[in-house]
């Protein structure tokens, strides 16, 4: 199911159609082409699969969230874990008998069941209410409830001012209650708090109000606590910036990292990590706590002024140095050769990854532990390390999101012989 659509072949060749299920007898409608391939519309299940299930979200199909509802657990397990292996195979370019002793079954950090959702972005719809992105298209599906969502933002939703037309709305919750916002306009800002949906609220984008605001505006107490390492620190962040949208897959990508680096690195205490896309400090705590001396990447102002905050707070002395970079294939290394590099890159993957890794491969490294949320892009990326010397060791799929087509991974590399 290559990006959650189900594989179809008929007498014209392939097409993809959403919201079906292996096995199924489905009647579809060709609907056009994107990027060469044939898109379908689902228009009735003639013989369903055993698998599936009837969607506890009443918008779910209309909604573009939640993709993988209709299919029960064991279906989304098989289907994440083929996604891994077809893009391991076709774009990685891997032997398949190297996929199957490298790839792990995959990992769901906690129960499937929903409401684990600690952040949310919504789209604003032309008459200012909030929602999500229909499938396929910009239109907003409005709602007043979501099933994936923290109860407390859950809570939110019904009482959600109208806001300005066209915007996005991002909102994040963490264990002490708060429930904050980031915003494009003062006014909404202001409204949020007004009536009481959060308890603070940021305005990252230009000043659209004529109010004199500035790049950045803050109403109210706008920062969440626990939520850049899933409660394991008393970090600080707000709705603008990146965290693991879930508790539960964000400590699953830690304890999977924290494991592949003893792997590739044994005991790094002492030794020096070079840590890429840091964010504001997800992996850099559990780093500098098991004794590593971190050098810290990230290339987002934003994310960068938590991370420094977040460091000198919490880590020791010296222990960790922060530096913002774009990171491609020309970073400098900074002071002295790393044992280990960790990369948690976004969607896009690594810029000039074969430049760099070859780069830290001369350096000596013992290894690379590489996260990844887009296994197209993080195949890409492992291939590239695999082509200039290392060796793949191990790739643990990681289920942060239950019910949509989305899968994470940590994947191990060690450093091999030259080419």
């Amino acid at each position: 199911m290559p990006g959650g659509a189900g594989l179809i072949r008929d007498d014209a060749g392939v097409a993809f159609v959403p919201d079906v299920a292996v096995g199924e007898r489905v009647r579809y409608a060709e609907r056009g082409r994107r990027g060469g391939a044939r898109q379908a519309t689902l228009l009735a299940v003639l013989e369903p699969s055993s698998s599936r299930v009837t969607p506890a979200c009443r918008v779910a199909g209309r909604c573009g969230g939640c993709d993988w509802l209709h299919l029960d657990r064991a279906a989304q397990t098989a289907g994440k874990e083929q996604l891994v292996d077809d893009a391991l195979t076709r774009i990685g370019r891997f032997d398949p008998a190297v996929v199957a002793a490298a790839r792990a079954p995959l990992v769901v950090p906690a129960s499937p069941a929903g409401a684990a959702r600690r952040r949310v972005r919504l789209a604003v719809d032309g008459a200012g209410r909030a929602g999500f992105f229909a499938r396929g298209s910009h239109d907003v599906v409005v709602v007043d409830s979501c099933p994936a969502l923290d109860a407390r933002l859950q809570a939110a939703l019904p009482r959600l001012p109208r806001l300005s037309p066209r915007t996005t709305l991002r909102l994040a919750t963490d264990d002490e209650g708060r429930v904050v916002a980031a915003v494009d306009h003062a006014r909404d800002a202001r409204a949020l708090v007004a009536a009481g949906v959060v308890t603070g609220a940021v305005v990252t984008a230009r000043d659209g109000d004529g109010d004199g605001d500035g790049d950045e505006l803050v109403v109210g107490e706008a920062q969440v606590r626990g939520e850049v390492t899933a409660g394991l620190f008393a970090a600080t962040s707000d709705a603008a910036c990146f965290t693991q949208a879930t508790r539960s897959g964000g400590r699953g990508i830690i304890d999977a990292v924290l494991d592949a680096v003893a792997d590739v690195g044994g005991d790094v205490r002492g030794r020096r990590v070079l840590e890429l896309f840091a964010g504001s400090g997800h992996l850099t705590l559990p780093l500098s706590a098991r004794g590593a001396l971190v050098d810290v990447v990230e290339g987002d102002g934003r994310g960068v002024r938590f991370l420094r905050d977040n460091v000198a707070r919490l880590c020791p002395a010296g222990a960790v140095v922060v530096r913002q970079a774009f990171i491609d294939g020309r970073l400098p290394l900074g002071d002295g050769a790393p044992h280990v590099v960790v990369a948690d890159p976004p969607r896009t993957g690594i810029p000039g990854a074969a430049a760099l890794f070859a780069r830290v491969g001369q350096a000596g490294a013992a290894g690379l532990v590489l996260v990844s949320c887009d296994p197209a892009t993080g195949a890409r990326d492992l291939r590239a390390a695999v082509d200039v010397g290392f060796v793949l060791q191990r790739v643990v799929p990681l289920d942060a999101f239950p019910g949509t087509h989305h899968v994470e991974w940590v994947a191990s590399l060690r450093r091999g012989v030259e080419r």
